[in-house]
C-alpha cells in the first residue's frame, strides 16, 4: 500500500526530501565521431573544358552535420605530389600537369563536439590532358565594384586560383602581395595607376609566368571611383628569368645562398610553396650580389624563390628543395 501511495504522489507531481535526491538529469548519448568511407566518397569533375582541371566535391558532409557530427578540416591528396588542407567548405579544385591515373584521397577530421576522428578515403581520377596556364594568364582580368568600400575581385575564367598570386600595384607606392578578392582603399584623391599583377608558378617545370593588368582609378573624397581600362597602354608580358641567380646548395637542409651574376643586386627575396602561398620574405636586403638565407623551419618539400619581386625589370625566380 505504502508503494501505491508513492507512486500516487510521484503521479500528482508531488515531491518529498527523498523525491528531490532523485531527480538526475540524463547522460546525452553522443553520435560516433567517425564518418562511413562508402558515404566519403567525392566526386571528381573535369572543369571548364580543361582535361587537367578537376574539381572534387563531397555533398556528404552537411547531413553529417545534421546527425552532430561536425568536420573539422580535410586534407586532400591529388596523388601527384601535391596536398591542400580546407576548411569551412567540402570541395576544392587541382590542376594536375601531367596526363595519368593518380590515386586522389580525402582525409577528414571530424567530431562530435568532444572526441575526434580521422578517416580517409581514395578513388583513382584519370587525367588524359595537361594544360599550360601561362597561356590562360592572357584571359586574366579584374574588376572594381562598390560605393565605397570598393571591392576588387577576379573578373575571367581561370582555372583553379588556389595556383595562382597576386602582386597588387595601388598606384600610391603601396605593393602588396595579397589574395582576391580585397577591399580597395586610397586615402587622398587622385588619379592613380593601379595595377595587378598574377603568377603562375608550374611545380612540374619549374618556370613561372606573370602578366599585369593596370587600370586607371579616380579616386574622390572616399565616395566616387572611376576606372579605366589601360592595360593596352602599359601591359608588359613580364616573364620571370633565372639565368642570373644561383642557388647552392640545391637541394638544402633548410640554409643555402643566393647569388647573383651579370650586374643583378638582390633586394629582397619571397619564398613560396606549390600553392603559391607566401612563407617567409626578406625585404630588408641592401642591393647585396650574394645572400644567406635558412629555411629550416619549413617542411621538406619543393618551394620557390623569387627574387626582387617588385623589380619588374630585374625579377628572377628559382626553385628550392628541401630535404
Amino acid at each position: 500500500m505504502k508503494s501505491i501511495y508513492l507512486f500516487t504522489l510521484l503521479l500528482l507531481g508531488l515531491s518529498s526530501n527523498s523525491f528531490s535526491q532523485i531527480d538526475i538529469d540524463p547522460v546525452p548519448v553522443l553520435p560516433d565521431p567517425c564518418m562511413d568511407t562508402v558515404d566519403l566518397e567525392f566526386y571528381a569533375l573535369p572543369v571548364g573544358g580543361y582535361d587537367c582541371y578537376y574539381w572534387f566535391y563531397q555533398d556528404i558532409l552537411a547531413i553529417y552535420n545534421l546527425l552532430g557530427v561536425y568536420a573539422i578540416n580535410v586534407k586532400w591528396d591529388f596523388g601527384d605530389g601535391s596536398t591542400y588542407i580546407q576548411t569551412n567548405t567540402s570541395a576544392t579544385g587541382h590542376i594536375f600537369n601531367e596526363p595519368g591515373t593518380y590515386t586522389v584521397c580525402a582525409t577528414v577530421w571530424s567530431t562530435n563536439g568532444v572526441e575526434c576522428c580521422q578517416t580517409t578515403y581514395c578513388r583513382d581520377v584519370v587525367v588524359t590532358g595537361a594544360c599550360d596556364l601561362c597561356e590562360q594568364l592572357d584571359n586574366f582580368d579584374f574588376k572594381v565594384s562598390g560605393t565605397g568600400p570598393f571591392l576588387v575581385e577576379l573578373w575571367c575564367s581561370l582555372p583553379s586560383a588556389n595556383v595562382f598570386g597576386y602582386l597588387v600595384d595601388y598606384g600610391d607606392g603601396r605593393i602588396y602581395n595579397q589574395s582576391l578578392p580585397f577591399t580597395l582603399v586610397y586615402f587622398d584623391d587622385g588619379s592613380y595607376a593601379f595595377s595587378i599583377t598574377i603568377f603562375y608558378f608550374n611545380p612540374a617545370t619549374g618556370t613561372c609566368c606573370s602578366r599585369k593588368v593596370t587600370k586607371r582609378v579616380n579616386y574622390v573624397e572616399g565616395k566616387s571611383l572611376e576606372v579605366t581600362d589601360i592595360t593596352d597602354e602599359v601591359i608588359e608580358e613580364a616573364p620571370i628569368s633565372s639565368d642570373n641567380i644561383s642557388v647552392f646548395p640545391n637541394p638544402t637542409s633548410g640554409e643555402f645562398t643566393l647569388q647573383s651574376s651579370n650586374g643583378l643586386t638582390i633586394q629582397s627575396a619571397t619564398v613560396y610553396n606549390v600553392m603559391g602561398e607566401m612563407l617567409h620574405s626578406e625585404k630588408a636586403i641592401a642591393n647585396l650580389s650574394e645572400v644567406q638565407m635558412n629555411l629550416e623551419h619549413l617542411a621538406p618539400g619543393i618551394y620557390y624563390v623569387l627574387v626582387n619581386e617588385e623589380d619588374e625589370e630585374n625579377r628572377a625566380f628559382k626553385q628550392l628543395i628541401i630535404e
